[in-house]
């Protein structure tokens, strides 16, 4: 005998099928609102997106160190001892230049300040790999922003640690949250930096190294 309960099951279901599907394509389409967003208002004002040329030399020499390690693997050690997934490779850099920060994309992002044109020295928070997510789960290095075609460098589980176009991967893209800046970069942007406290590199010949800021805590009272 034929049963209602039959079609009212499938009803049933394909709403909800179809209530999910809605739910992760507004999820992608909030990151990619946010995304091309980033992109307009770096566009809008390119020539006041870059500090002083002091502060471009240290920020040029944290990414001169993260290029020596392209091409590592993802999770492998670095000189520190520590893992170099993304949040681990990001604080060596940094840590390289005596800025402190969390081995944890999620911590950094919390004390990061929000941007929305970033430039070189700037951090790209993302979804992990649940793009409908609205937790921290990756964080990339801003290279460079060229009237919104940002270059960034971080440490990926299937290819390493790389360097990339964001508008050339559609999986960033997608999972795009926010960009940020650390403390002491927002203070150097700030204070600026005193020549005075340039000391010769020791550990890294031919690029600023640890000994460049002896504590930058101290220098701009940063937490």
């Amino acid at each position: 005998m034929y049963s209602k309960r039959y079609p009212i099951a499938f009803i049933l279901f394909l709403l909800i099928s179809l209530s999910s599907c809605g739910t992760r394509a507004e999820a992608m389409a909030n990151s990619s609102v946010e995304y091309e967003k980033m992109v307009r208002d770096s566009r809008r004002s390119p020539d006041q997106l870059y500090p002083t040329p002091l502060v471009m030399d240290f920020i040029q020499g944290v990414i001169s160190y993260g290029e020596d390690f392209l091409g590592r693997r993802y999770g492998s050690r670095g000189p520190n001892g520590r893992r170099l997934d993304c949040s681990g490779y990001v604080s060596l850099l940094f840590g390289e230049f005596g800025i402190d920060i969390p081995h944890s994309s999620k911590a950094l992002s919390k004390i990061a300040t929000k941007v929305s044109t970033p430039v070189p020295g700037d951090l790209l928070f993302f979804t992990g790999r649940n793009a409908r997510s609205k937790t921290v789960g990756h964080v990339a290095l801003v290279v460079s922003n060229d009237n919104g075609n940002i270059l960034m460098m971080h440490s990926t589980n299937s290819r390493g640690i790389i360097k990339e176009y964001l508008n050339k991967s559609p999986y960033f893209k997608r999972r795009f949250l926010y960009a940020g800046r650390i403390p002491e970069i927002s203070q150097m942007w700030k204070d600026g930096i005193d020549p005075d406290v340039l000391i010769p590199p020791i550990s890294r010949p031919g690029i600023y190294g640890t000994q460049l800021f002896p504590s930058l805590t101290l220098l701009f009272n940063c937490y």
